[in-house]
């Protein structure tokens, strides 16, 4: 960081502002980020345009709109991390900093604090105490000389749901593998190496965990003079190194690879293939090369092994992007026949082969005799798994409906697979229908081991954990007003435990800036207690229409007349999701709301009809393959889908809409129904295309579907 000691008595810049993509001051910040890149570290150009696009660079300027300085930031669950506070060598010394700091503050309100990693022997880890950050730990930086980071964090008055986890787990990290040339930039100087050491940046460490393979050893081998030898086998030991997962697994991901890459000309190329063959193995999501070989082949690879090979340059700047991909990608389990049902008796065996790591001293005998307890009494238990086949399970639930108000989970257990986040989020989010469904306000996990994939998975899916280390969801059946929600939840008795008066503290700030109209705290809100929906916030729904082939994937099982799972069992985790369509005007905004409405099909019954209502997470207009690959995590549609939908505009674009929290009518909306309320409320038919819909008739639409 290149700020020095502000002093109490500094004057504010003129102006803070958030730089926007267009903004000609865009190159003075690269320009500026240039000049001091040597204690910043490398910060692809690319990604400025990509934190400037999100709104994540902070500018100062003067009066006459000259440059002081730069804020950027990353967002990572309920935290905000400073990337780059940056001052003009020449302009500093006049609170520049301070007023930077002090806009991320309410940028980031809706965190529980800021973060920042900063070297020991750089000058601006004087300034950071200066500015209410709290030295809280320290760490070795990932750079050759190792120096020593301190973490910095300035608390932001918000509660933080997660503080009493029992395990203390951090947050899983991303996993990537880097190949022999970026190793070897990482280790020395090269020019050519510049993009990869944007890697050692100390903000990437909280993150990214880089491994290495078995193959780099023999790579390594091959160098014929002896110190180089021993400066890389030096260099190695501060990597992991991933596993293979399940015996075979190398022999056939390199047999994929050798089918997809072009016959190796030499030593070095072959290594190459094992290479990427070991982090298949390994289960690895990432494989950071500068190869043009293998990152022309990266989409046959993704498809055919579900690792991506990526430029390390491209990676950091699509790390956010990539970090919330890792918390759901059903796409891993894509190809897997996945069933979901009631364990059998007689299945205690598989279910521990699979299940049971021996972790936390518990033995075989004792998981196998709680699961027996469970699994011999379904009066009082739902004992669930979700098989890949008969004998191999990824996933285990114990529903317990035995206390009034509560759906217990007194079993959650993960078996070994790619996809371990995105089972447990799906779980829980089953788990959460459950129980509304039920009528059933508090959903509790007392799973006694909670691995760090499930912990990753509760965080995200904003469950919190209280002192007695139980983990709680609360559903509140909510539609109406924000202060007509708050005074709602300060009589209910359902709010009693421990962990939940810092929830409703939480909640009553956000209601408080709903109630001022602001739409972010009111879907947060929404998100924190759903299915509550809060009207008069400003929070935009729209009816959208859907085919039933595609509603029957995302948003109604009961079109496939299954109970759980889509038609198509590697489309079934569908807790997330997008939806391609041609771009339409008006399109659909996010945050915000839509309610699918079912388009015609003679064959499919219960068409014409609104089915479910979600919460829109993004929107966005892009070409079609550019579409394709952000998207291709969710694994639910081929790319043959998305050319067709670029036939239907002039520049191939395609309209992708993510979307969650889906909540299922228990009553469809026919179209003549739907036509009467609103014409009702003063609204004519709705258009073919996306159709906004004020809240008075998005109430009675909620309403009549059954969901009050």
């Amino acid at each position: 960081m290149k700020e020095q000691n502000d002093p109490p008595q500094a004057v504010s810049p003129a102006s803070i502002a958030k730089l926007s993509p267009d903004d000609p001051l865009l190159k003075n910040v690269i320009s500026l980020w240039r000049k001091n890149s040597e204690t910043l570290g490398f910060f692809p150009e690319g990604a400025f345009l990509e934190y400037a696009q999100k709104g994540q660079i902070l500018i100062a300027t003067t009066a006459t709109n000259n440059l002081l300085g730069y804020l950027a930031y990353r967002r990572s669950r309920n935290r905000a991390a400073i990337i780059h506070l940056c001052i003009d060598s020449a302009l500093r010394g006049k609170g520049t900093a301070r007023a930077l700091v002090d806009r991320l503050c309410i940028e980031a309100r809706s965190c529980t604090g800021i973060s920042i990693r900063c070297r020991r022997d750089f000058s601006a880890s004087t300034l950071w105490p200066k500015l209410k950050f709290e030295a809280v730990n320290e760490i070795s930086g990932r750079g050759r000389e190792g120096k020593t980071l301190t973490i910095w964090h300035r608390d932001l008055g918000n509660p933080d749901l997660f503080r009493h986890s029992r395990r203390g787990h951090a947050a899983t990290k991303i996993r990537a593998v880097v190949d022999a040339n970026v190793f070897y930039d990482l280790s020395d100087e090269a020019p050519q190496g510049v993009e990869s050491r944007a890697l050692l940046a100390d903000w990437i460490d909280e993150t990214v965990e880089l491994q290495v393979t078995p193959e780099m050893s023999n790579e390594i081998a091959r160098a014929t003079e002896p110190a180089v030898r021993q400066r890389n086998r030096a260099a190695m030991t501060y990597y992991s190194k991933g596993e293979e997962t399940e015996t075979g697994a190398f022999d056939s991901a390199l047999t994929k690879i050798s089918a997809i890459l072009p016959s190796p000309k030499n030593e070095s190329d072959e290594s190459d293939r094992r290479q990427l063959a070991w982090a298949v193995a390994a289960s690895v999501e990432y494989f950071l090369t500068r190869d043009s070989e293998i990152l022309r082949a990266a989409d046959d690879l993704y498809s055919r092994t579900g690792i991506l090979a990526i430029r390390p340059a491209e990676f950091v700047r699509r790390l956010d992007e990539l970090e919330r991909a890792e918390q759901y990608a059903p796409a891993r389990l894509g190809g897997t026949r996945l069933k979901w049902r009631s364990i059998r008796a007689g299945e205690e065996d598989c279910l521990a082969d699979s299940l049971h790591f021996g972790t936390d001293g518990e033995s075989r005998s004792a998981f196998f005799s709680s699961l027996r307890a469970y699994a011999c009494d379904p009066r009082l238990f739902d004992t669930r798994g979700v098989f890949e086949d008969e004998n191999t399970a990824l996933a285990l639930i114990v529903f317990d409906r035995t206390t009034t108000g509560v759906l217990r989970l007194p079993f959650l257990r993960l078996g070994k697979s790619r996809a371990m986040v995105t089972l447990a989020r799906h779980l829980l989010y089953k788990a959460q229908c459950a129980a509304v469904e039920d009528g059933r306000e508090v959903v509790e996990l007392h799973e006694r081991l909670i691995c760090p994939e499930l912990e990753s998975a509760l965080e995200a899916e904003d469950w919190a954990c209280g002192p007695d280390g139980i983990w709680r969801r609360w559903n509140f059946r909510f539609i109406g007003d924000a202060s007509s929600l708050m005074q709602r939840i300060r009589e209910s008795r359902i709010f009693e435990a421990e962990n939940a008066k810092s929830f409703v503290a939480e909640i009553e700030r956000l209601l408080a800036r709903a109630c001022e109209g602001d739409v972010t705290g009111a879907v947060r809100v929404e998100r924190l207690l759903w299915p509550s929906k809060i009207l008069g916030a400003g929070i935009p729904t729209f009816m959208v229409p859907i085919k039933p082939g595609w509603a029957q994937h995302f948003v109604d099982e009961r079109l496939a007349e299954q109970l759980l799972f889509g038609a198509r069992d590697d489309l079934a985790l569908n807790r997330e999701a997008v939806y391609y369509r041609s771009p339409q005007k008006p399109a659909p905004t996010a945050p915000g709301r839509v309610l699918w409405y079912v388009t015609k099909d003679d064959a499919t019954r219960g068409a014409m009809s609104i089915r479910a209502c979600s919460a829109i997470d993004s929107v966005s207009v892009e070409p079609g393959r550019e579409a394709f690959r952000n998207n291709r995590r969710f694994g639910v549609y081929d790319w043959r889908d998305v050319k067709d939908l670029m036939k239907e505009s002039d520049d191939g674009a395609v309209m992708s809409i993510r979307f969650s929290n889906t909540e299922l009518l228990s009553r469809p909306i026919e179209l003549e129904e739907l036509r009467s309320i609103l014409q009702m409320h003063g609204k004519g038919v709705m258009t073919a295309g996306p159709t906004p819909v004020e809240d008075l008739p998005f109430a009675a639409i909620y309403k009549a579907g059954g969901l009050t």
